[in-house]
């Protein structure tokens, strides 16, 4: 243990009595034994305090952090990084299972790669009702890059950051990125120029709930295109490319096949061009493939 780096790994608890036990047990059993989990509950009314503090009394791993109101996801995140003190930070959700080699491959890879500031992996969904998938991501830095142009390339719950790498200043949740917070970290993190990997094995299985933050999103399809804008805007304007207000919402529009409504596929056309040829990352193929995809919904609408 003495040659292990110490692995923090967060996770924000707000009223998960159902699974916190079994998210806190796949922690606490992995291969990887030089963790602390800094579990923060943000708020709870239900019995998830007493099953923390009973955690906290077995294991001297487990720090027990209890807000004094309900501060939302965004600031517990951030509290957690500020709190964490070892030279990964891991992310966890209170309702999710970690594989039991997750930290262990992360850790490996990032000793491989120390230049890699964040690190993801693939996730394979679970829940009641809901039919399994794997979700995997790009894994190479520029394809990764590529990816974050059109969305996030992350799988949010499987990240490790890298604090030999990353300025911890940079860790910073912004509220007015509200249910896509990690979205715009990722942009804000590639325009300091950090670089970032994914690993194609699965490390955590992600329950799907139907209260879940991504599934309340959905229903309010123009508050999501606003944040979705904001992070695009700072994305562009970051570029210097000559593009118009009018210009980056088209194509913060263009990300969600949703608003294919609303979409001009000629301006469109200019505006994946430009940025084709302005932008290093592979993203001209991914953005090509993209327009030609909203041409067949459009042209299906018809």
């Amino acid at each position: 243990m003495k040659n292990e780096a110490l692995v923090s790994v967060i996770i924000p608890c707000y009223n998960a009595e159902k699974y916190i036990e079994a998210a806190l047990m796949s922690i606490l059993q992995q291969s990887y034994h030089h963790l602390e989990v800094i579990v923060i509950n943000d708020g709870s009314t239900d019995k998830s305090e007493e099953i923390l503090l009973q955690f906290a009394q077995q294991d001297l791993r487990v720090r027990y952090i209890e807000n004094e109101k309900n501060l939302g996801l965004i600031a517990t995140l951030n509290k957690g990084i500020q709190l964490a003190q070892g030279k990964y930070i891991a992310r966890m959700d209170a309702d999710d299972i970690a594989l039991p080699d997750r930290i262990e491959k992360q850790v490996d890879f990032l000793s491989i790669h120390p230049n890699i500031a964040v690190l993801g992996g693939a996730m394979k969904t679970f829940g009641e009702n809901v039919q399994s998938e794997i979700l995997a991501l790009p894994t190479e830095d520029n394809e990764i890059k590529a990816y974050l142009f059109l969305a996030s390339a992350f799988n949010h719950p499987t990240v490790m950051f890298n604090l030999s790498v990353l300025d911890r200043d940079d860790i910073f949740y912004q509220q007015q990125y509200y249910r896509a917070e990690d979205y715009g970290l990722w942009i804000h993190l590639l325009a300091k120029g950090y670089q970032f990997a994914n690993l194609k094995d699965v490390v955590l299985n992600y329950r799907i709930l139907e209260n879940s933050e991504t599934r309340l999103s959905a229903k309010n399809l123009e508050q999501r295109n606003q944040i979705i804008s904001k992070i695009h805007y700072y994305l562009l304007t970051h570029l210097k490319l000559s593009l118009t207000d009018n210009e980056i919402l088209q194509y913060s529009l263009s990300t969600n096949r949703a608003n294919i409504a609303q979409l001009n596929l000629m301006m469109l056309c200019h505006i994946y061009l430009k940025i084709s040829r302005t932008v290093s990352y592979p993203v001209g193929k991914l953005l090509f493939t993209r327009w030609i995809k909203l041409l067949g919904l459009k042209w299906m609408r018809k």
